[in-house]
């Protein structure tokens, strides 16, 4: 039977609040520590996800006066990603308005079953089509006319028209097809 009043138990007892009182003293002394370590973990920047966006390069296009500008964007994290869109700041773009081009010249005949042919190069970026439009004033007797434009890529099509006149006029998506670059417009008089 313990008994308060017993010198012994009553030591006992001092001790053990004493002990008590300490530990609760050093815990709360500790407390402030942990709770800045606990701290500096939340404001660590988390792993790198989401998208990932290089940055920008500039370089010279494919003809005189013309940049290039390219970034690449990775999403590492799975699911469709949509409404992407750049901004351009601090640069002036410029609005490419019709150009027109007009060359002459003679395209001789070498004989019957031979021909002869002229071209000219047009330098297209950037345009949305490119039109084609060949009239002669005259050619040989059973002869023909023959208007043909090759791509950068190396697809050619092929002007259609009346006997004087030829045309061709490539889309969108021709120039798609065709590329940027140089095109190269070949006249050709064909005997008959």
């Amino acid at each position: 039977m313990i008994n308060p009043r017993d010198p012994y138990w009553l030591r006992l007892i001092t001790l053990a609040v004493g002990a008590a009182v300490a530990l609760s003293a050093a815990a709360l002394a500790t407390l402030p520590l942990t709770a800045e370590e606990a701290g500096a973990h939340v404001d660590e920047p988390a792993a790198p996800h989401g998208f990932h966006v290089s940055p920008v390069t500039e370089s010279e296009g494919p003809e005189a006066g013309v940049v290039e500008y390219a970034v690449e964007v990775k999403n590492d994290e799975p699911g469709l990603v949509s409404n992407l869109s750049a901004v351009f700041e601090g640069v002036t773009l410029v609005e490419v308005g019709d150009t027109v081009e007009s060359f002459s010249g003679r395209v001789g005949l070498a004989g019957v079953g031979s021909h002869e042919a002229a071209s000219h190069e047009v330098v297209a970026v950037g345009a949305a089509s490119l039109g084609f439009s060949l009239q002669a004033t005259s050619i040989s007797a059973a002869g023909s006319l023959t208007l043909e434009v090759e791509a950068p890529s190396g697809k050619t099509w092929t002007g259609s028209g009346a006997a004087l006149s030829k045309s061709l006029s490539l889309s969108a998506l021709d120039l798609a097809e065709g590329g940027e670059g140089t095109y190269v417009a070949t006249v050709a008089h064909a005997g008959g």
